[in-house]
Protein backbone atom coordinates (compact mmCIF):
# COMPACT_ATOMS: atom_id res chain seq x y z
CA UNK A 1 0.00 0.00 0.00
CA UNK A 2 1.38 3.34 -1.36
CA UNK A 3 1.94 5.62 1.80
CA UNK A 4 -0.77 8.05 0.14
CA UNK A 5 -3.42 5.10 0.51
CA UNK A 6 -1.98 4.84 4.31
CA UNK A 7 -2.80 8.59 4.55
CA UNK A 8 -6.15 8.13 3.24
CA UNK A 9 -7.04 5.44 5.07
CA UNK A 10 -6.45 7.27 8.51
CA UNK A 11 -8.49 10.35 7.45
CA UNK A 12 -11.53 8.19 6.70
CA UNK A 13 -11.37 6.71 9.76
CA UNK A 14 -10.61 9.80 11.74
CA UNK A 15 -13.99 11.14 11.20
CA UNK A 16 -15.93 7.59 12.95
CA UNK A 17 -13.67 8.07 15.61
CA UNK A 18 -14.39 11.77 16.31
CA UNK A 19 -18.18 11.15 16.29
CA UNK A 20 -17.72 8.43 18.47
CA UNK A 21 -16.00 10.83 20.75
CA UNK A 22 -18.94 13.23 20.35
CA UNK A 23 -21.22 11.08 20.88
CA UNK A 24 -19.09 10.27 24.46
CA UNK A 25 -19.19 13.98 25.15
CA UNK A 26 -22.96 13.63 25.17
CA UNK A 27 -23.34 10.45 27.21
CA UNK A 28 -20.53 12.42 29.70
CA UNK A 29 -22.78 14.96 29.73
CA UNK A 30 -26.01 13.68 30.68
CA UNK A 31 -24.08 11.86 33.63
CA UNK A 32 -23.14 15.38 34.52
CA UNK A 33 -27.00 16.27 34.67
CA UNK A 34 -27.48 13.33 36.66
CA UNK A 35 -25.06 13.45 39.19
CA UNK A 36 -24.07 17.60 39.90
CA UNK A 37 -25.83 20.47 41.40
CA UNK A 38 -25.97 23.42 39.30
CA UNK A 39 -23.26 25.36 39.59
CA UNK A 40 -20.69 22.63 39.01
CA UNK A 41 -22.92 21.02 36.50
CA UNK A 42 -22.61 24.59 33.89
CA UNK A 43 -18.78 24.62 35.00
CA UNK A 44 -18.40 20.89 33.88
CA UNK A 45 -20.55 20.81 30.55
CA UNK A 46 -18.84 23.99 29.48
CA UNK A 47 -15.13 22.07 30.23
CA UNK A 48 -16.19 19.21 28.66
CA UNK A 49 -17.74 20.92 25.37
CA UNK A 50 -14.42 23.38 24.84
CA UNK A 51 -12.66 19.73 25.12
CA UNK A 52 -13.67 19.01 21.13
CA UNK A 53 -12.28 22.16 20.32
CA UNK A 54 -8.79 21.82 21.78
CA UNK A 55 -5.76 19.70 21.60
CA UNK A 56 -6.64 17.20 24.10
CA UNK A 57 -5.71 13.89 25.48
CA UNK A 58 -8.26 12.03 24.01
CA UNK A 59 -6.93 10.08 21.69
CA UNK A 60 -10.04 7.50 21.15
CA UNK A 61 -13.12 6.85 22.25
CA UNK A 62 -12.70 5.03 25.35
CA UNK A 63 -10.08 7.82 26.53
CA UNK A 64 -13.08 9.72 28.12
CA UNK A 65 -13.47 8.52 31.90
CA UNK A 66 -9.81 8.32 32.45
CA UNK A 67 -8.45 11.20 30.34
CA UNK A 68 -6.06 13.59 32.43
CA UNK A 69 -7.59 16.75 31.75
CA UNK A 70 -10.76 15.51 33.07
CA UNK A 71 -9.74 14.42 35.78
CA UNK A 72 -7.51 17.33 36.86
CA UNK A 73 -10.19 19.34 36.35
CA UNK A 74 -12.39 17.75 38.88
CA UNK A 75 -9.86 17.38 41.59
CA UNK A 76 -8.99 21.12 40.68
CA UNK A 77 -12.64 22.53 40.81
CA UNK A 78 -13.66 20.12 44.02
CA UNK A 79 -16.39 18.90 41.11
CA UNK A 80 -17.41 15.33 42.97
CA UNK A 81 -19.01 13.67 39.44
CA UNK A 82 -17.07 11.00 39.40
CA UNK A 83 -14.67 9.32 41.93
CA UNK A 84 -11.62 6.87 41.05
CA UNK A 85 -10.88 4.19 43.23
CA UNK A 86 -8.12 1.36 42.80
CA UNK A 87 -9.80 -1.96 44.61
CA UNK A 88 -6.85 -1.85 46.88
CA UNK A 89 -7.13 1.55 47.93
CA UNK A 90 -8.04 2.18 51.62
CA UNK A 91 -11.94 2.42 52.33
CA UNK A 92 -11.13 5.93 54.56
CA UNK A 93 -11.01 7.45 50.75
CA UNK A 94 -14.08 6.19 49.71
CA UNK A 95 -15.68 7.27 52.67
CA UNK A 96 -14.50 10.46 52.39
CA UNK A 97 -15.41 10.85 49.10
CA UNK A 98 -19.21 9.30 49.63
CA UNK A 99 -19.43 11.95 52.63
CA UNK A 100 -18.19 15.22 50.63
CA UNK A 101 -20.46 14.00 47.10
CA UNK A 102 -23.39 13.45 49.15
CA UNK A 103 -23.14 17.34 50.58
CA UNK A 104 -22.03 19.39 47.67
CA UNK A 105 -24.44 17.37 45.29
CA UNK A 106 -27.35 16.83 47.51
CA UNK A 107 -26.90 18.74 50.11
CA UNK A 108 -27.60 15.41 52.28
CA UNK A 109 -24.86 13.64 55.24
CA UNK A 110 -24.22 10.48 56.43
CA UNK A 111 -26.72 9.51 58.96
CA UNK A 112 -24.44 6.83 60.33
CA UNK A 113 -21.03 7.64 60.24
CA UNK A 114 -20.15 4.63 61.26
CA UNK A 115 -21.47 2.46 58.13
CA UNK A 116 -18.83 -0.22 58.56
CA UNK A 117 -15.40 -1.39 60.10
CA UNK A 118 -13.24 0.27 57.23
CA UNK A 119 -10.37 -0.57 59.03
CA UNK A 120 -11.03 -4.43 59.35
CA UNK A 121 -12.74 -3.93 55.56
CA UNK A 122 -9.59 -2.58 54.81
CA UNK A 123 -10.68 -2.74 50.63
CA UNK A 124 -13.10 -0.27 48.61
CA UNK A 125 -14.23 -3.70 46.87
CA UNK A 126 -15.84 -4.86 50.63
CA UNK A 127 -17.17 -1.94 51.58
CA UNK A 128 -19.20 -0.93 48.29
CA UNK A 129 -22.26 -2.90 48.72
CA UNK A 130 -22.75 -1.89 52.25
CA UNK A 131 -22.41 2.39 51.21
CA UNK A 132 -24.74 0.90 48.43
CA UNK A 133 -27.49 -0.47 51.09
CA UNK A 134 -26.82 2.50 53.36
CA UNK A 135 -27.24 5.57 50.69
CA UNK A 136 -30.71 3.72 48.72
CA UNK A 137 -32.38 4.56 52.21
CA UNK A 138 -31.37 8.16 52.03
CA UNK A 139 -32.66 8.38 48.23
CA UNK A 140 -29.19 8.14 46.57
CA UNK A 141 -27.89 5.57 44.31
CA UNK A 142 -24.43 4.79 44.77
CA UNK A 143 -23.05 3.52 40.83
CA UNK A 144 -19.92 2.20 38.94
CA UNK A 145 -19.21 3.08 35.75
CA UNK A 146 -17.25 -0.44 34.79
CA UNK A 147 -14.26 0.51 32.86
CA UNK A 148 -12.80 -2.89 32.52
CA UNK A 149 -10.66 -2.58 34.85
CA UNK A 150 -9.77 -3.29 38.35
CA UNK A 151 -10.31 0.48 39.20
CA UNK A 152 -13.82 1.54 40.55
CA UNK A 153 -15.41 4.72 38.92
CA UNK A 154 -18.05 5.97 41.13
CA UNK A 155 -21.38 8.43 40.91
CA UNK A 156 -23.88 9.12 43.48
CA UNK A 157 -27.60 10.21 41.79
CA UNK A 158 -30.92 9.91 42.91
CA UNK A 159 -32.59 6.74 43.16
CA UNK A 160 -35.17 7.80 40.67
CA UNK A 161 -32.58 8.93 37.75
CA UNK A 162 -31.00 4.90 38.06
CA UNK A 163 -32.49 4.10 34.42
CA UNK A 164 -31.20 7.23 33.22
CA UNK A 165 -27.87 6.83 34.71
CA UNK A 166 -27.29 3.01 32.96
CA UNK A 167 -28.70 4.58 29.65
CA UNK A 168 -25.65 7.27 29.43
CA UNK A 169 -23.28 4.90 31.10
CA UNK A 170 -23.90 1.62 28.76
CA UNK A 171 -24.21 4.20 25.71
CA UNK A 172 -19.68 4.51 25.83
CA UNK A 173 -18.08 2.10 24.18
CA UNK A 174 -17.28 -0.82 25.93
CA UNK A 175 -18.13 0.54 29.52
CA UNK A 176 -21.43 -1.07 31.57
CA UNK A 177 -23.09 1.26 34.08
CA UNK A 178 -24.09 -1.00 37.23
CA UNK A 179 -26.14 -0.76 40.19
CA UNK A 180 -24.19 -1.49 43.71
CA UNK A 181 -25.94 -4.63 43.82
CA UNK A 182 -24.33 -6.22 40.93
CA UNK A 183 -21.23 -8.11 40.67
CA UNK A 184 -18.20 -6.77 38.87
Amino acid sequence: MSIFNIFKKKQEEKPQNEKVIEKNIDNLKGLISLALKDEDKIKMTNFVENLLNTDNDIEDETDILNSQEIIDFIYDEEIYLFGFFDWREESIEFHDYIKSALKKNFQLELKNENICDLDELGSIDLVYKIYGEELEKMGITLCCIDTLSDSYTIMLIKNSEYEQFKKYADNFLEFTGKHYTEEW
